[in-house]
């Protein structure tokens, strides 16, 4: 038996499900912050000056340990070659494992001496050629200091689940190892720990994305060597406000260490200085190009005459979505009369 559903009767339920469709179409945020997985580092440990000290173990390398697992698979570590007189002529060596992986050359690295190595595993293909500097690295000549203390802004977890991090206020004292200009070159081979209050500072998450441990000897907020120490002005987040020691624990890759003397600072946001305000008047070439500017409209200036992107996550347009809900209701409304008119007929 076949049951004939009238349209005057079908077309308000649809709509009904239609409407509340839309609804979800309307632009709203996604619910959740989004992460996804970090991988390993997988990088030699040499910095941008390419250069070792002479007493270094070997060539560190920092991620996937590079010794072939299981042991009978291919060697992670295709090549090791040292430059003589201008020709690569390939050195035996071992891989040692202490924390990082090291290519170890035999007979230890010469200084003054190039070193050409190779890694090719899985999708990872690294060469990096290496100079063995003459000195090594006087660690006790590396000092710490600080920054004056400032109000400004610092980067927490979201509090809103839909954002995976956000700019609050805070009170900050940047920490930095100032290295001897003679090692400077070495600033991104060295690995720096800050410890406040005599505990090793770990620094407080960036963003619900961040690892619950920071990166070997790096800060989550900072380039290699420095540390931002801070408590958040409106949450109980960071350090705690007040009076705090810091000291600085410098080592080289393979386990050599030196540590400075601590040093006082005090972070709190109700007694920080303010900001200076250093109010300059603009010039008269600057003022004009602004105002040709403001005058040229948003083509001359090359800004984008389109709807300004949504602040996170994924939505579809407004103006769409509102469009096709008056449609409904204009169907809707179209098939009552339909109905009345019906009904008057009849009667």
């Amino acid at each position: 038996m076949v049951v004939v559903v009238p349209l005057g009767r079908l077309l308000p339920r649809a709509a009904a499900v239609l409407v509340a469709a839309l609804a979800l179409l309307i632009p709203r945020a996604v619910d959740a912050c989004s992460c996804r997985r970090s991988p390993p580092r997988n990088e030699f440990v040499v910095g941008a000056s390419a250069t070792l000290p002479r007493d270094a173990l070997g060539i560190p390398w920092d991620g996937d340990s590079l010794r072939p697992y299981p042991s009978d698979a291919p060697p992670r570590v295709t090549s090791l070659a040292r430059w003589i007189e201008g020709s690569s002529v390939a050195v035996p060596f071992t891989i040692e494992e202490r924390g990082f992986s090291f290519i170890v050359p035999e007979g230890g690295l010469v200084p003054g001496a190039r070193y050409t190595a190779t890694v090719d595993f899985a999708a990872i293909h690294r060469s990096i050629t290496v100079t063995i500097a003459p000195e090594s690295i006087p660690l006790a000549d590396v000092t710490l200091s600080l920054s004056a203390r400032r109000l400004a802004g610092v980067a927490v977890p979201g509090r809103d689940p839909g954002e995976c991090s956000e700019e609050v206020r805070a009170d900050v004292v940047e920490a930095t190892a100032a290295l001897p200009p003679a090692i400077e070159r070495y600033r991104e081979y060295l690995l720096y720990t800050f410890l406040v209050d005599g505990k090793r500072y770990d620094g407080p998450p960036v963003s619900h994305c961040s690892r619950p441990w920071g990166p070997r000897g790096r800060s989550r907020r900072a380039d290699p060597g420095r540390e931002v120490l801070f408590t958040v002005c409106d949450e109980d987040f960071g350090l705690a406000p007040g009076t705090h020691q810091v000291a600085l624990e410098i080592a080289t890759p393979e386990g050599r260490r030196h540590r400075t003397g601590a040093e006082t600072f005090t972070i709190d946001c109700a007694t920080s200085p303010p900001l200076p305000v250093a109010a300059e008047p603009a010039s008269e070439s600057a003022a004009s190009t602004a105002e040709s500017a403001a005058s040229a409209g948003p083509e001359a200036t090359g800004a984008s005459g389109g709807p300004p992107p949504v602040a996170k996550g994924c939505s579809i347009g407004a103006d769409a979505a509102a469009e096709a809900l008056l449609l409904l209701l204009v169907a809707l409304g179209r098939s009552r009369r339909a109905r009345r008119r019906g009904s008057s007929s009849v009667e």
